[in-house]
């Protein structure tokens, strides 16, 4: 399972955290970080070290980030790391719109090359006007479909996650699950996992 996370303005994540996370969940990142008030948007990242080289995770920045734990059939793939873009009908000329996702969409059945997230995005949202979307989402949540971030420009970062398996905010900092704190405890992680180090 993938890990979504959000920090907002005045918190931040210790490093040790992102590399238990990154080591359970090690597909590849992608995020948004809010500095000042600008958004900076990257995906593909494919190393912990290079994750760690944006300095995205102190107090005085906004991010959220997905960290991918990749199907079987799709394997590393910088492509189809989060988020994926999608365009509300009403989107305006100057906006954008993003979504990250940690689940399975049930309804979409994606191929070796795609995510259930990227068609998702594609197919559904970008046929629908933006509140129709965020009702779409948060049903989807709440059927137990998955958690969802979406950033959006003008509005910012909006979790969903209203399923009966709820993601834990700790320190105003949310993370869909926390399965990387318990990952490879009764193993080595240097020597099982290669956990120590930043590559």
């Amino acid at each position: 399972m993938c890990l979504l996370l959000h920090k907002p303005y005045g918190t931040k994540v210790s490093k040790e955290e992102i590399e238990k996370a990154w080591c359970r969940n090690s597909d590849g990142a992608g995020f948004f970080v809010n500095r000042d008030g600008n958004w900076t948007f990257k995906k593909g990242v494919m190393t912990l070290k290079e994750l760690l080289d944006y300095d995205i995770f102190d107090e005085h920045t906004e991010t959220a980030l997905h960290l991918r734990w990749a199907s079987a059939k799709t394997g590393k793939t910088p492509d189809l790391c989060h988020p994926f873009r999608f365009t509300p009908l009403d989107e305006g000329e100057d906006e954008w719109n993003y979504i990250f996702h940690n689940g399975n969409v049930r309804m979409i059945v994606p191929n070796d090359k795609t995510s259930d997230t990227e068609l998702f995005a594609e197919t559904f949202l970008s046929n629908l006007k933006t509140e129709d979307g965020k009702k779409v989402i948060d049903s989807c949540s709440k059927f137990g479909y998955g958690k969802y971030i979406t950033v959006n420009s003008k509005v910012g970062v909006r979790v969903y996650d209203s399923g009966t398996t709820k993601g834990v905010t700790e320190n105003g900092v949310y993370f869909s699950n926390v399965l990387h704190r318990t990952y490879g405890q009764q193993k080595n992680w240097f020597q099982n996992y290669g956990c120590g180090s930043t590559d």
